[in-house]
């Protein structure tokens, strides 16, 4: 049976967490790796998407992720706090200015 496609505030939750997780415990079995698939993809075409931190454009996997996270930085407090910092303007932080979305074709 296929995965339920989640809704941008679902997929955003839900990123978040598989993202703690992999920090933490680095978990990387198949349920995380599909979830993440669904999730990604729900985010970029989501409102959300201007201030996406920028590795989840270039993780296009969960392993890939999973493998960014944990180069960098080899205590989990840190990166957890990395990606506690990265969601802050997509959970209602301030960020000093929106992210450049590479991908947009509005501006030109």
């Amino acid at each position: 049976m296929a995965e339920p496609n989640p809704t941008a505030a679902e997929a955003l939750s839900e990123m978040q967490e598989l993202l703690r997780s992999a920090a933490s415990d680095g978990n990387s079995s198949r349920l995380p790796a599909v979830r993440y698939t669904l999730c990604r993809e729900a985010l970029l075409r989501s409102e959300f998407r201007p201030s996406l931190p920028g590795f989840l454009f270039q993780c296009l996997t969960f392993a890939r992720a999973h493998d960014f996270i944990h180069l960098y930085h080899p205590e989990v407090e840190k990166r957890l706090a990395f990606l506690e910092l990265e969601f802050r303007a997509c959970t209602g932080g301030v960020r000093a200015r929106p992210r450049f979305d590479i991908f947009d074709d509005t501006g030109f």
